[in-house]
């Protein structure tokens, strides 16, 4: 990795990558290409420590006089979700490198997880191909996957071999694909229609309490969250749901990590196919795999 000069110093409260101009957040040149190159060395094969020993020795600064790099920095720049733009930040990275290199970084998470957090960290049911439920064990003595998935149905005993942390970055990144390309949910779309008295209703109660000068931030939660159940109860179209999953990943920003809150809003259930690859049963039915 080449030395790279920087001839505009930041001040690193702002992220690495960037500069200030006239209260304007730019792109700086050399930092930004210096991202750039971390990203093409760790989807090379390149270890966050390998990466750190690279940019010290070129004497590649992170900010003025200091260039001792480590791993955690490597890391947190390469998780770092401002690098895609924002209303503040230009884009550096573009997501589909970004979902690669968080594909990357999930795999080789090898930190061990109970079953109890497992369960907690998947906000749907885990559903055999026969229909019935499956349920995590951990099994310390298999030479194999020491996580796995069986079907409860004592006729099916489908057993899924598939460690915690393959499992939850298999579906980080099927979210992922759907944030980058929402229009992947194809289902026949419908425009929705004129949403009934009860709704409206309550549209107005939330608009009410976001324009109070003091936001009650319970009252205001609790409205939001009746406001979402009483929508869903009224779809009633497998169109109108596609819509609202695609505008709900328009909004989102590639994920860096497990979000079982993005999870919860899309998926019905989480099925594996004959290779024990996960597949998302979306709220529409559409299997994401």
């Amino acid at each position: 990795m080449e030395r790279c000069e920087t001839p505009m110093r930041t001040n690193r409260v702002i992220p690495y990558g960037y500069f200030v101009q006239n209260g304007e957040h730019l792109v700086q040149p050399d930092e930004s290409a210096i991202i750039r190159s971390i990203y093409v060395d760790y989807l090379g094969g390149k270890s966050f420590l390998v990466i750190a020993k690279d940019l010290e020795q070129a004497n590649v600064e992170f900010q003025p006089g200091r260039s001792d790099w480590n791993k955690g920095r490597v890391k947190r720049i390469l998780e770092d979700t401002r690098y895609l733009g924002t209303s503040i930040y230009p884009t550096i990275i573009d997501a589909d490198h970004f979902c690669k290199a968080q594909a990357i970084r999930l795999s080789h998470n090898t930190h061990p997880r109970n079953s109890a957090e497992v369960s907690r960290c998947l906000p749907c049911p885990v559903v055999c191909v026969c229909g019935a439920k499956m349920v995590r064990r951990h099994a310390p003595r298999r030479k194999a996957s020491q996580d796995l998935w069986t079907c409860t149905n004592l006729d099916c005993k489908s057993v899924i071999n598939i460690n915690d942390a393959t499992l939850l970055g298999a579906i980080t990144r099927l979210l992922n694909q759907l944030i980058v390309n929402p229009g992947l949910i194809t289902a026949e779309a419908t425009p929705p229609k004129e949403p009934p008295m009860e709704v409206r209703r309550q549209e107005n109660e939330v608009g009410r309490l976001l324009e109070s000068p003091s936001i009650e931030k319970a009252a205001a939660k609790a409205a939001i969250l009746a406001l979402a159940a009483e929508r869903y109860r009224h779809i009633s179209s497998q169109g109108t749901v596609s819509l609202m999953l695609r505008a709900e990943f328009e909004r989102q920003t590639p994920l860096s990590s497990f979000s079982p809150e993005v999870m919860k809003y899309a998926a019905d259930k989480l099925m594996f196919d004959e290779f024990d690859n996960p597949i998302l049963v979306l709220m529409n039915g559409q299997h994401i795999q």
